[in-house]
């Protein structure tokens, strides 16, 4: 584990460098592929920073909503502690963030620009967050590992974590690299939806590809997980529920757009057909 670096004599998260890293590496990609779409630049930042206000806020309301029961063993206790004490406590409870919080924060951020900027296609925007997520997560998954806030199930193939300030009971523990894991599986989604954006596939698509594939990965990947304080629901993690339902909204979003894309291309085969005749 590598949860400080020293630079400058500082010391600076291994997370924050890989997040700023990740956002850097998102920001070149979507500038790219921005042009590619004949977007204009500045609607791409303005929904970018949209994108991550909300990913900001709504990861930390869901982490706070899995841990509840810290918010409500500290409200139970207003009279018994200090303000100081309570602030603490609650801060605690949302001090996390969780990645499917901070996911459907971004799409809301994006919805609310286009509430706003209602001249922008909304599937290109749609797409480039497609494309940019599993970049940037990728990035994050590593920082996860050299930080040692999550960490896999004890096994006999993986790391011997050291160092770990968050969860120091693990050290000296063989784990699996569940996060590296992740990280490398996210890389292999973004290669694959990149190339499907360059060969302009069905605008819109891509977002849905992405709500099947990344949350079949992350369904299996919770049974390597060693850190159980993300809360279980009928033995399954929240994640996993949270993956079942995405699943099946990417699958009737794929559903729907490939059956709109079929009709669509019946009607112009139709019209032109027409059109000869005359």
């Amino acid at each position: 584990m590598l949860p400080v670096i020293h630079f400058m004599g500082r010391e600076i998260g291994s997370y924050s460098i890989m997040a700023v890293l990740g956002l850097l590496t998102c920001g070149v990609v979507i500038t790219f592929l921005a042009k590619r779409r004949k977007i204009i630049f500045a609607n791409v930042i303005l929904a970018m920073v949209s994108a991550t206000v909300g990913m900001l806020i709504m990861s930390h309301v869901l982490y706070g909503l899995v841990n509840y029961k810290t918010i409500v063993e500290a409200v139970r206790t207003i009279g018994s502690i200090s303000f100081m004490e309570f602030v603490i406590r609650i801060g605690t409870a949302f001090g996390g963030a969780v990645f499917y919080g901070g996911f459907l924060g971004g799409i809301l951020g994006i919805y609310v620009f286009l509430r706003i900027e209602k001249d922008v296609d909304k599937n290109d925007l749609f797409d480039l967050y497609a494309v940019s997520v599993p970049l940037f997560h990728a990035f994050g998954r590593v920082g996860c590992f050299l930080a040692g806030c999550c960490y896999g199930v004890e096994s006999h193939f993986g790391f011997i974590a050291e160092g770990n300030i968050y969860s120091p009971e693990v050290n000296g523990i063989c784990r699996f690299p569940v996060q590296l894991a992740e990280a490398g599986l996210n890389i292999v989604l973004f290669a694959v939806l990149i190339y499907l954006f360059r060969r302009n596939s069905i605008r819109g698509l891509l977002i849905f590809i992405y709500l099947m594939v990344y949350p079949t990965y992350r369904f299996a990947l919770e049974f390597f997980r060693g850190d159980v304080h993300r809360g279980l629901w009928f033995g399954l993690s929240t994640s996993q529920w949270i993956s079942i339902v995405l699943f099946i909204i990417g699958a009737i979003g794929i559903t729907v757009k490939l059956s709109n894309n079929k009709e669509r291309k019946t009607w112009i085969r139709s019209n032109r057909q027409a059109l000869s005749h005359r």
